[in-house]
């Protein structure tokens, strides 16, 4: 019972020091779950890995609401091409140092370059979000180019994943077809049968498709915030006149439950590994991963949309988490990865998200350089 107590009121105390430091909510929310565990000695278990698992789905499903299908489409190929561009070369970059000059394996530098090639859709969406340039052009291309970047990342970790039993992968497959071609159907009859009542039927009921979509990705083993977030573009037109239902889905999910996935993902990280040659990995990879996701993204979004959108970009696709922490503990669970470079993944992610957000805070955003 101290435990739960602790975990409430670390994230309470997070969330305030960010509102008057003026950063995002999740980076304080990490760093106070890295305390957690290395300095107060708390650990995770079943229920905060629950709730955190909601909280990831939760937040993949907003941001593929906040996704305007007409801009998607405008920019369709743009960022397909912006999105492999700015991810394969940074891949290659990462795998080519980890490989040639510190001597890793094929598979380990492929596993260490795709957890810090990735850009975490589930920091970049509150990050447009918070900054309020979620409704603009170059809003909607940053979180669509994010997307790209995640599905290429998941199509990158596949190639490691070998099923067993091919006959109940497809299945699977044939289920998660069958929810998505669905789910507008049959929300549409009770939505509108049930509309307005006093037991939040509608938001019961989205809780039911996320926890599905998370248990057929999990079966799939892919990552969840891709089922989540085109799930979220689905009900977007669904929920388009519901917005009572939209407002309290968001206050239960930023107000809850993805709080303790920040929290969860800043309690993964093991201090305890750090030594000299740890270091000097933490460091090399670091400084590498971060110039050339920056290098990469400026110039790519600054001839469309000018230098201050692109320094901008730059510093928001340097906002790695979610997969980049999926693929690290892929590597690490099936003994491709030891836990020093595990450790080394997860300080990488959490300080470029640390560093990235300060350096927005003097970056004007989108919203008004355009």
């Amino acid at each position: 019972m101290e435990e739960v107590i602790y975990v409430g009121l670390l994230i309470v105390l997070a969330g305030i020091i960010a509102l008057e430091l003026g950063v995002p909510v999740a980076i304080l929310e990490i760093v106070f779950g890295v305390v957690a565990f290395n300095v107060l000695g708390l650990e995770t278990n079943q229920w905060i890995d629950f709730l955190a698992d909601i909280g990831i789905l939760g937040l993949m499903f907003f941001a593929g609401m906040e996704v305007d299908p007409d801009i998607l489409k405008k920019n369709f190929s743009n960022s397909i091409s912006y999105g492999a561009l700015i991810y394969l070369l940074r891949l290659f970059a990462i795998f080519s140092v980890t490989f040639l000059f510190f001597g890793f394996s094929l598979e380990q530098s492929v596993l260490i370059g795709i957890s810090l090639s990735t850009t975490s859709l589930a920091l970049v969406y509150p990050i447009v979000r918070e900054r309020g340039s979620i409704k603009t052009e170059s809003g909607q291309m940053i979180l669509s180019v994010a997307m790209v970047i995640d599905i290429l990342s998941t199509v990158s970790l596949i190639y490691f994943v070998q099923p067993e039993q091919e006959v109940i992968l497809l299945l699977y497959i044939v289920l998660a077809i069958a929810i998505f071609y669905l789910a507008p159907r049959i929300s549409n009859i009770i939505f509108s049968r049930y509309e307005e009542n006093i037991v939040e039927i509608e938001v019961r009921f989205i809780f039911l498709f996320l926890i599905i979509v998370g248990f057929l990705a999990e079966r799939l083993a892919i990552s969840e915030v891709i089922f989540a977030f085109f799930l979220g573009m689905i009900f977007s037109k669904i929920l388009a006149g519901r917005k009572d239902v939209e407002d309290k889905l968001r206050g239960i999910i930023f107000g809850f439950f993805a709080p303790i996935f920040f929290f969860k993902a800043g309690m993964l990280m093991d201090l305890r590994f750090l030594g000299i040659e740890v270091l000097e990995y933490l460091i090399v990879f670091g400084v590498i991963a971060y110039v050339c996701a920056f290098v990469f993204t400026s110039v790519v979004f600054k001839k469309k949309y000018g230098k201050n959108v692109g320094r901008c970009a730059g510093f928001i696709f340097n906002f790695r988490l979610t997969f980049g922490i999926i693929a690290a503990m892929f590597g690490l669970r099936m003994g491709i990865l030891p836990i020093e470079i595990y450790t080394v993944i997860v300080l990488i992610i959490l300080l470029s998200s640390v560093v990235s957000s300060i350096a927005l805070r003097f970056i004007p955003p989108p919203a008004y350089v355009e």
